[in-house]
């Protein structure tokens, strides 16, 4: 764990107004800084496999990878099942939410972290302090349209916290929320679905950041002009190719 006083270093030069962005060119203005685009890459790269699908005429497809889920049309006529992940244990569901043409995006603090003198440190930091944010919630679970905008979201509304975190979401009106909190308890803004009583099994299933594996095979097949993503088709399993071939199975 890194001392207070080269966090605190280091906190002093987050700052977004030293990014400077012209066109298609970036500047960094301060030579300390760098920029880590993990917050958006697995959803950025959800947005483009369900673009080249939809290009390529498929009307039902689910997209998985880990954290970020795509759900493309509809599964025989009914809408596809998500379950969130409890952050409290990892055999069990928070919710389950039926999803037609949504992307359902949870981030949290308990698939990349560990403990040390008794202290969770987990991947979501504050930008203030460098630290690990501590604010009694332990996942945020965003629907909307776009994955990207909902990854963005969802670290967004977990570094806000739940109070700013849901005006944030308000002031969205493509977006839906679930903040989960660390003593058990929900808040859900007015339009996130409430979980079906009775799921259909199996379920796709969202957690707080997975494996990421699935994302960088994607990442890679869509460099060289190809990918394959693991969907279904009028119901049936199928390893879906495309270009460059079997790049990996989500």
């Amino acid at each position: 764990v890194p001392a207070a006083e080269e966090l605190k270093r280091a906190a002093a030069h987050v700052n977004w107004k030293n990014l400077r962005l012209e066109g298609r060119t970036a500047q960094l203005l301060d030579k300390e800084m760098a920029v880590d685009l993990g917050a958006v890459a697995k959803g950025y790269i959800a947005d483009r496999l369900e673009e080249s699908l939809r290009g390529q005429g498929v009307t039902s497809a689910l997209i998985n990878l880990g954290g970020n889920i795509v759900a493309l049309g509809d599964k025989n006529g009914k809408a596809w099942q998500v379950g969130i992940q409890s952050p409290f244990d990892e055999e069990a569901l928070a919710a389950t939410l039926e999803v037609r043409d949504k992307t359902v995006v949870t981030s949290g603090t308990y698939e990349r972290s560990f403990r040390k003198n008794g202290v969770l440190y987990h991947h979501i930091l504050d930008p203030r302090t460098g630290e690990p944010v501590r604010n009694g919630l332990a996942s945020v679970t965003i629907l909307a349209d776009g994955s990207m905008i909902a990854d963005a979201l969802s670290t967004a509304c977990f570094v806000l916290g739940e109070t700013k975190g849901m005006e944030l979401i308000a002031a969205t009106p493509e977006a839906e929320a679930l903040f989960i909190r660390e003593d058990g308890t929900e808040l859900r803004s007015a339009g996130f679905p409430r979980s079906t009583d009775r799921p259909e099994y199996p379920l796709e299933k969202t957690a707080g950041w997975e494996n990421s594996r699935p994302a960088v095979c994607a990442y890679f097949g869509l460099l060289q002009q190809g990918f394959a993503i693991h969907f279904r088709r009028l119901g049936q399993p199928q390893n879906f190719q495309h270009g460059g071939g079997d790049i990996c199975q989500a």
